[in-house]
């Protein structure tokens, strides 16, 4: 899975934290190109998730 956690007073940076199939935590850095990509897939599929789980309640 893959967390992202926005700067704020606890960090100065955005940071993106992904939990492996170990169970290991490695922190990646979101200036990367594939990390972008990566981050970008997961918010879209996060929003497609929402906009169904409304169209559900709606019919």
């Amino acid at each position: 899975s893959i967390k992202l956690v926005p700067e704020g007073p606890h960090c100065t940076e955005t940071e993106v934290i992904a939990s492996l199939t170990s169970g290991a935590h490695v922190c990646l850095n979101p200036e990367s190109p594939w990390v972008k990509k990566l981050v970008q897939f997961v918010l879209e599929k996060q929003l497609q998730k929402k906009k169904a789980a409304a169209a559900e309640k709606q019919a």
